[in-house]
């Protein structure tokens, strides 16, 4: 029991979590996962590794996750902008599923894992089953993920992992037209910018003859990733979480979400024929 005493304080955990025992994973269920049942909507996690122990504690926070894509502005956005502060921050949380075959298909042939949230953990709630289809689909040039960091890459040349320092970079170029005019002569653009600039107008309400400003750009980019305007939402593990979740299943048409929590949370490996 002494062991155990290091969960109480919710600590920070290694990347797959600490290791418990068969032991010590029902003493944590029962103390601090009362809202568990069989009943309810079940969360699922694939870990691309093949020899796993059976049980873990998992707590992501303190530890920072980029997307396994080359793009990762959507991870930087949704962990800093203020629209997203009610939510668990994207870069420090547990990514799962409520469909066991998505999740072990993500695991390539490696583990599946049923995830046990603590009581009152709260989570983020897509609309579909991975967050690019949310944000319009992996392989669409409209999709807002490569929409932005497409015309990120060309704009600023590389940008870094922090919205600010995008922002400081953004307000330095003085005269976007100009940088925008040159980069559309670039062969590697592929109009990415002409796609960007087609949801600033949108956005702005401007015609296309409208001289844009640094402001303009960075409005524009919170604006594409505006949770509401996403079809986010947010659920707790309480009570209630079975009924929200059939709920969102009515809502979305769908039983397959990816969801993210700030944990902590329980690790149980599992078949895929349980």
């Amino acid at each position: 029991m002494k062991y155990l005493k290091t969960y109480e304080t919710y600590k920070s955990s290694q990347q797959y979590g600490d290791v418990i025992n068969s032991k010590e994973f029902d003493t944590l269920l029962q103390k601090h996962c009362k809202n568990y049942s069989d009943d309810n909507v079940k969360l699922y996690r694939g870990v691309s590794k093949l020899k796993l122990n059976d049980y873990y504690y998992l707590n992501p926070k303190g530890h920072k996750r980029k997307s396994i894509e080359p793009q990762n502005i959507h991870v930087v956005l949704m962990s800093e902008l203020d629209s997203w502060k009610e939510f668990p921050k994207y870069d420090e949380s547990v990514i799962v599923s409520t469909n066991k075959k998505y999740a072990d298909s993500y695991g390539w042939d490696g583990t599946l894992f049923e995830v046990i949230p603590y009581d009152n953990t709260k989570f983020g709630v897509c609309s579909d089953s991975n967050i690019w289809d949310v944000f319009g689909g992996f392989d669409d040039s409209q999709n807002t993920i490569l929409k932005v960091s497409n015309f990120l890459n060309l704009y600023l040349g590389s940008y870094d992992d922090d919205w600010g320092h995008i922002q400081d970079e953004i307000l330095k170029i003085k005269e976007p037209s100009d940088r925008i005019s040159n980069i559309k002569k670039d062969p590697y653009d592929d109009d990415f910018v002409g796609i960007f600039l087609e949801s600033l107008y949108e956005y702005k309400g401007y015609d296309s003859t409208r001289q844009i400003k640094p402001q303009d750009i960075i409005d524009t980019i919170e604006d594409l990733f505006e949770p509401k305007r996403n079809g986010f939402e947010k659920v707790e593990y309480i009570h209630n979480y079975n009924e929200t979740m059939q709920w969102f299943f009515d809502v979305y048409n769908t039983e397959n979400l990816q969801l993210w929590c700030e944990g902590p949370v329980l690790l149980r490996k599992i078949e895929m024929e349980e």
